[in-house]
């Protein structure tokens, strides 16, 4: 009873502003009090409000808590517009076909550390409701694989090439670029790096910027039934070259066959983040706890953390004096790029290919390759981001012993040894038969 009486002197006090001052002190004391009960009945976890509801969601006339709940409908509309607006004119939702390379991430799925065995459709479902679809194809790429190109503004090249639109086809083959990496250095200069993916769309309409091949090429004449047309259609930002999704009649045509993906390094700088302190304090505002979440310390009162991934450990063997390449087997969640380090040593991609004399070199995708191997190449490689390891190699370089014989010897030397057989078996099948005679 005494709480509805509360309640109503509260809600008239919203609709009769007052003016007395003493009326005034006395309704704050009122609410004070029906908040405080509002918390003993609801929890200490949030701010209620007399009536019983989470300031941010009815904030009043409070500023602080109407920006916070303008925020919210504000990224709700938004999220309703992008939807209409990926609906488009026909109402159904644009599925998107990516492509990556192995060990790589892809930020729109939030998966770092791909593999092969994690290509598929992805689709993410919120009650009754779903994103479009995504088709990822992980492919196993080779460095050789991949075009090293500069920035438009750099001032020599190779640069990335340019749109071709296939004559007679409305088709056109370009270059989806990723998002840059983030800087794997802080506070020096660091490095990052994006690829470039080839992809066909389909334009009826060409764009002022295709430029087509050579007119004297040769003209493609492979047959595309409609149905292909109209997967095209369907994935409006185009198909990847390598997608498994991709029909078999566009991956014949030599404007996808020929064109390579590609890879763009730049220069970076950005600043350290500052370390990430949690405190205690009581009801006076003074200190009595102090954790570096940075520095991997908690309290208590945070509970238990998000498990960090772990430290991916692999073993590689390797035959003296052939090729060997390095993949870094683990991910800390990160797409920054990873550092290689022999012990406390960090290599130096310029000095490492100076001191090797070219043997060993670290690509742009952060792969370690040595050419040709040796005895002394055995050794625990350990690949960091951030300062923070990432995983381990333990390369094993084994001297084996190859017989290598001509097919023609082996050939000869099969025969030899079946007609000795063959001779044996038929002396002894004479000598027992001549054996059987004499008796």
């Amino acid at each position: 009873m005494y709480t509805k009486c509360l309640i109503t002197v509260l809600v008239f006090s919203q609709i009769v502003p007052p003016t007395h001052t003493i009326f005034s002190n006395a309704l704050k004391k009122l609410k004070q009090k029906s908040k405080e009960a509002y918390k003993k009945k609801f929890g200490k976890d949030k701010t209620w409000h007399f009536l019983g509801f989470d300031l941010t969601e009815y904030p009043g006339t409070n500023e602080k808590y109407r920006q916070m709940n303008k925020e919210k409908w504000d990224d709700y509309y938004g999220c309703l517009e992008a939807q209409n607006t990926n609906l488009g004119r026909d109402f159904s939702v644009t599925p998107e076909a990516v492509q990556v390379v192995e060990s790589s991430s892809i930020r729109s799925l939030q998966i770092y550390n791909l593999r092969k065995q994690e290509s598929g459709q992805y689709v993410c479902r919120i009650g009754k409701t779903q994103a479009p679809p995504y088709f990822l194809t992980v492919f196993e790429g080779d460095d050789e694989d991949l075009t090293e190109v500069h920035t438009a503004e750099a001032p020599t090249g190779p640069y990335s090439q340019k749109s071709e639109s296939i004559s007679g086809y409305n088709l056109v083959v370009d270059t989806e670029w990723t998002p840059w990496t983030s800087c794997n250095k802080c506070n020096q200069i660091g490095r990052r790096h994006r690829l470039g993916y080839c992809i066909v769309k389909y334009e009826e309409n060409h764009a002022r910027d295709v430029n087509p091949r050579n007119q004297t090429e040769e003209i493609e004449t492979v047959n595309i039934p409609q149905q292909h047309y109209e997967l095209l259609r369907i994935f409006k930002f185009g198909i990847p070259c390598k997608s498994h999704i991709l029909p078999h009649s566009l991956k014949k045509l030599h404007h996808v066959t020929g064109r390579k993906n590609e890879i763009m390094s730049g220069y970076c700088k950005i600043n350290c983040p500052e370390d990430k302190i949690f405190e205690v304090r009581d009801k006076n505002g003074n200190v009595i706890e102090r954790a570096n979440n940075s520095a991997g310390i908690y309290s208590v009162l945070q509970g238990i953390p998000s498990i960090q991934p772990s430290v991916e450990r692999s073993l590689q063997y390797a035959e003296k004096g052939k090729k060997a390449i390095l993949t870094c087997p683990g991910n800390l969640n990160s797409d920054v790029p990873v550092q290689w380090q022999i012990g406390s040593k960090k290599l130096v991609p310029e000095l490492l290919v100076v001191e090797s004399k070219g043997r060993i070199y670290i690509s742009i995708t952060d792969k370690i390759h040595i050419k040709e191997t040796k005895l002394a190449d055995t050794n625990i490689y350990s690949c960091w981001q951030h300062q923070d390891l990432a995983g381990t190699v333990r390369l094993v370089v084994e001297k084996r012993l190859s017989l290598d014989f001509s097919h023609h010897i082996m050939l000869f030397g099969a025969v030899l040894i079946f007609s000795i057989f063959l001779y044996v078996f038929v002396k002894a099948f004479f000598r027992r038969k001549a054996a059987r005679n004499a008796t």
